[in-house]
């Protein structure tokens, strides 16, 4: 009985899971990114879209160093 119920919830999370993602999309879809119907979900998208850019720059900043790095190793040895 407790997995049935586990798997209800589970169920029904992604329910809504996918909601939300099928409304952040037509939002995007559609445009309406800076409306005033749903700033909440706009600036959350634009926060996390920004955070995702961010992160990637500096993994391929990293990135770069390192191969720098690694031909400057083999130039010394």
């Amino acid at each position: 009985m407790y997995h049935v119920f586990l798997k209800l919830i589970n169920v029904v999370a992604r329910y809504i899971m996918n909601g939300l993602m099928l409304l952040t999309g037509l939002t995007r879809w559609l445009g309406l990114r800076n409306s005033r119907l749903w700033p909440h979900i706009t600036i959350g998208l634009a926060e996390e879209i920004a955070k995702e850019e961010k992160e990637r720059l500096e993994k391929l900043e990293a990135d770069r160093l390192m191969r720098m790095k690694g031909i400057i190793e083999e130039e010394n040895s």
